[in-house]
């Protein structure tokens, strides 16, 4: 695990289990043991570690860079119940110079194939409509959406012709025609921004006993939510390296995801008066699929696969929802 993090020797990895006893002793809490379990995921600004603490399952974040800590303190503070956000640790008042915050995990398991019924996807629907319920006065641009395709196409178009039932060709027309589907509808895409997870998939997505939950609240922003959706239903073909690999016990089943979703999607118009809703959603899908699909490590092929196969989903939600109503 060392080797994975760079992060804390073995001795400092007891050490941290030791002074996070005391101190939390120290602020009144009965703690009796404190173990770290394994390595959760690790990313480009944080290290996340599965905790136990008097049995109770808590994930520990190790922060690499300070504006990263403070960032993510601000959003979670906004969104998690002071009950859950069990302890803040700056790199200045520890011996390893790592911004630290513990918190409890909701009893459940990250969203798996099992999990998508439509109890749950009431559930998630709730929380969803939640999160993005906070209006902000700052509307969407054109700019802001046609730069993302402008940074997707170039890479999306070389790499196409690795995959035959995509091909470049086919990237090259279906990102121009995004582009110029969203320039003629410019004002479609003049919505107020939300709040917006900005990380939305199905590892962050807790289904417990009683609720749906989300984690790891890092890149909380501001943006259309119909791109958080979007990004969603896209990252469902993600795969990773660290156990559980995949929702899906086998292939991504798209009949079923797609009914799933439909649950949640079918309540945003008339919640939010939004009358192009599912424009938006196609059009972000396509966005997301190409910048996903851009980005791959295609020199090994690890991830290709499923960048394709978000690809693929991207440009489907495109001409159904964007295209077919032309």
């Amino acid at each position: 695990m060392t080797d994975q993090l760079n992060i804390f020797t073995p001795e400092q990895l007891v050490q941290l289990e030791l002074d996070l006893i005391s101190i939390l002793r120290g602020q009144g809490m009965p703690v009796e043991e404190i173990k770290l379990i394994g390595l959760k995921g690790a990313g480009d600004f944080s290290t996340v570690f599965t905790i136990m603490i008097d049995g109770i399952h808590h994930v520990l974040k190790v922060y690499r860079r300070e504006e990263s800590f403070a960032r993510e303190i601000r959003h979670l503070r906004r969104q998690i119940p002071r009950d859950r956000l069990l302890f803040i640790w700056p790199a200045r008042a520890n011996r390893f110079n790592y911004s630290i915050v513990v918190i409890e995990v909701p009893e459940g398991q990250q969203l798996h194939e099992r999990m998508l019924t439509p109890i749950v996807a009431e559930r998630f629907g709730d929380c969803l409509i939640n999160l993005h319920s906070l209006q902000y006065k700052k509307r969407v641009t054109l700019p802001e959406v046609t730069r993302l395709f402008d940074e997707a196409r170039r890479n999306a178009v070389v790499h196409g012709d690795l995959f035959p039932e995509l091909g470049s060709a086919r990237i090259e027309e279906v990102i121009t025609a995004a582009q110029a589907y969203a320039k003629r509808h410019a004002n479609m895409l003049r919505v107020s921004k939300t709040r917006t997870h900005n990380d939305l998939w199905w590892a962050n997505v807790i289904v417990a006993e009683e609720d749906v939950y989300l984690i790891d609240w890092e890149n909380l922003g501001r943006d259309d939510y119909a791109k958080d959706l979007a990004f969603f239903r896209l990252f469902t073909n993600y795969e990773r390296t660290a156990p559980p690999v995949s929702m899906w016990e086998g292939e991504p089943d798209s009949v079923l995801i797609d009914t799933f979703m439909a649950d949640i999607l079918r309540r945003y118009p008339e919640e939010f008066s939004d009358e192009t809703f599912w424009q938006r959603y196609g059009l972000y899908a396509v966005q997301q699929g190409s910048l996903m699909f851009s980005r791959a490590y295609y020199g090994d092929r690890r991830g290709a696969r499923q960048a394709a196969n978000i690809m693929k989903t991207g440009i489907r939600l495109f001409e159904d929802y964007c295209l077919g109503t032309e």
